[in-house]
């Protein structure tokens, strides 16, 4: 099912509880239509998993034209997300409990592809990995894929890369990373964030390009930002340290090779998050078919959260990303 801009509906979000089999609680998310659109029961499942620091508000809302969800839908499938552990949606089963990287890919995505799988009465789902969702989808697509169909990861590394000042500074952190709680960071990037586009863009040019956003309403966008995990940033910083990602023994670069799914890799030309090397390095691991999507633009870099919240974005990326879910080879260009 082709859909274009004027065939797109509303989507309201219907919230559900996945329980993963250490306790943790997490929220998922289901896109319905506002107006009923009739029988839904074939429309391919297809989940969301966001990035560090983010919860799934990115795939739902887009500052200037319709969300990732909305245009997944208007193109025939039925889109979920997932708030994984440590985001403010989710529950931990004890004070004490911690959120890690590794229990994320090995708890949190089984237990949620399960949720969604069964709900539909399907055995497998089409998952999308924003950043470092797209990581831990290869470390648990390298460890199980039994329930993944089709994969696309967008800006996500495989080996981190250190090529900029960004990267460098996580890895030098190390395990001070874990005793620097960080709180509030959702409004101050509300307040900034405007701020420093204004002011001082290229503060911002590892991460986003202002010229190719709307910021007029900060308060609806920084909705997706979450408070970084101290525990999660260790992880980061090795990660960020070593090159490869290595989650309780498992090294994902090396397990990617028994990942036999379709898988697309789609990155910005001018990433200063996941450099272009970085999100590469997955085309020779995986084991299966693999498709390379790069999204520049004329009017100026696209970094990061540009293949996400970019004017562009909702006819020149998603499209593209439903075309490869529906295993067509899709001729749309950023525009």
């Amino acid at each position: 099912m082709q859909g274009s801009p004027s065939a797109l509906v509303g989507l309201r979000p219907v919230r559900a509880r996945v329980t993963t089999s250490d306790g943790w609680s997490l929220e998922v998310t289901r896109g319905v239509p506002e107006i009923p659109m009739g029988d839904d029961r074939h429309r391919p499942p297809v989940l969301f998993v966001p990035g560090y620091g983010m919860n799934a508000h990115l795939f739902h809302h887009h500052p200037s034209g319709p969300s990732f969800a909305e245009v997944l839908y208007a193109q025939g499938f039925d889109p979920w997300s997932v708030d994984l552990r440590g985001t403010r949606s989710s529950r931990a089963p004890s004070p004490r409990s911690r959120p890690r990287l590794a229990d994320q890919a090995f708890r949190d995505l089984p237990a949620v592809l399960d949720h969604v799988a069964e709900r539909r009465g399907v055995a497998r789902v089409h998952a999308i990995g924003c950043s470092l969702g797209g990581a831990l989808l290869y470390a648990h697509g390298g460890r199980d894929a039994h329930r993944i169909d089709r994969l696309v990861t967008m800006g996500s590394p495989l080996v981190m890369v250190a090529d900029t000042a960004i990267l460098r500074a996580l890895a030098a952190i190390g395990p001070l990373a874990a005793r620097v709680p960080v709180r509030g960071t959702r409004p101050l990037a509300r307040i900034a964030l405007p701020w420093v586009a204004r002011v001082a863009p290229e503060a911002l040019s590892f991460y986003l390009n202002p010229a190719l956003i709307d910021l007029a309403r900060p308060a609806r966008l920084v909705q997706t930002v979450e408070d970084p995990s101290p525990t999660i940033n260790v992880a980061m910083s090795a990660w960020a340290r070593d090159g490869r990602l290595r989650l309780d023994g498992h090294d994902v670069t090396e397990g990617l090779s028994a990942f036999d799914r379709p898988l697309l890799v789609t990155y910005a030309a001018e990433d200063g998050v996941c450099v272009p090397r970085a999100a590469l390095t997955a085309v020779e691991a995986t084991g299966g078919p693999v498709e390379v999507l790069r999204v520049d633009h004329p009017d100026g870099a696209v970094r990061h959260a540009d293949l996400f919240i970019a004017r562009f974005a909702p006819t020149g990326v998603f499209p593209s990303v439903a075309a490869f879910l529906r295993g067509a080879v899709s001729d749309a260009q950023p525009t």
